[in-house]
């Protein structure tokens, strides 16, 4: 064992999901795939969530850009699942807000808002620039889609009236 307290398996999970990783920022997806879907596989026996939680994201995030969105998204909705069971608030901000990236041009307007206000609320207080870089990216990403109707913005927020504001009524 090369650290005391896990097992071989997990720590080789660790790596392979690591390396699943650095093969998504090369566009390797295939091989992504592969390497995280074994590190699932391993990671699912034990009892590391948080660990759970990142291999289940990168192998979303795989099989989305491997247009396999019909996996995709249930894979990163399991890890967000999977890391708010562990209390870790982080993944779990980091799976939704992955998921608005990965899925943009596949889901309805009012999920995909859905989904990056919990980004947003789990990740506000996040110490790493990358993370806080790639939430503002969404949130500019949604502002300036093209595709929704004001109805959408109503059926994301839960209101139950909407009445769109006219230039004259907006305070100066």
């Amino acid at each position: 064992r090369l650290l005391p307290d896990q097992p071989q398996e997990g720590l080789v999970a660790q790596v392979d999901d690591s390396r699943a990783r650095a093969l998504l920022s090369q566009n390797q997806p295939g091989k992504a795939e592969a390497l995280s879907r074994g590190a699932v596989k391993v990671l699912v026996e034990g009892d590391e969530l948080s660990l759970l939680a990142e291999a289940l994201t990168t192998h979303g995030i795989a099989l989305a850009r491997l247009a396999n969105y019909a996996k995709a998204q249930p894979t990163l909705e399991k890890a967000i699942r999977t890391a708010q069971s562990a209390g870790d608030m982080e993944s779990s901000g980091v799976a939704a807000l992955s998921l608005v990236e990965e899925l943009k041009d596949h889901l309805p307007f009012p999920e995909l808002l859905t989904y990056y206000r919990m980004a947003e609320s789990e990740l506000t207080r996040s110490q790493h620039p990358e993370i806080l870089n790639r939430l503002g990216a969404a949130a500019r990403m949604l502002l300036v889609r093209g595709s929704f109707k004001p109805a959408d913005y109503v059926a994301a927020l839960g209101q139950d009236d909407y009445t769109p504001l006219r230039s004259t009524q907006i305070p100066k």
